[in-house]
């Protein structure tokens, strides 16, 4: 019996903060490996969710600022520390735009990704189950 090992893709993009004369200013290389990280995004989502929802009941400082935090946290995990503090000191702490930029890039390129790779592991382990079944 011959038994196949294969690694796991990571999710690689690049992000470039270009200011307002086209410059670029940086470029931010993510390399996220879903399965080591997968747990954390899951936090970091769901925090970023129920601030959301709690800024729409009430749009008070204190959940404002609850809702940049959970922002910074999904930054966090995607990006890395370092290069969420490079992105927070792009945006110069302007949250709304920085939230208008970069929340569309989490959830066009980075959310579809990771709910691919879900996915394949959902069906792999499945696959793999059925096959311990026969």
């Amino acid at each position: 019996m011959a038994f196949t090992l294969k690694r796991k893709k990571r999710i690689k993009e690049e992000l470039r903060l270009v200011d307002a004369n086209d410059n670029i200013v940086k470029v931010i290389e993510i390399d996220f490996d879903v399965d080591s990280q997968m747990h954390a995004f899951n936090k970091a989502q769901n925090a970023v969710i129920r601030a959301e929802q709690a800024l729409s009941n009430a749009a008070t400082e204190e959940a404002q600022i609850a809702y940049g935090n959970a922002v910074i946290g999904i930054l966090n995990v995607i990006f890395g520390e370092e290069n969420a503090k490079e992105i927070l000191a792009f945006y110069e702490n302007r949250y709304v735009e920085l939230t208008e930029e970069v929340l569309p890039f989490i959830a066009e390129v980075f959310m579809p990704e990771m709910k691919k790779r879900q996915k394949e592991k959902r069906d792999r382990l499945a696959k793999k189950y059925a096959s311990e079944q026969r």
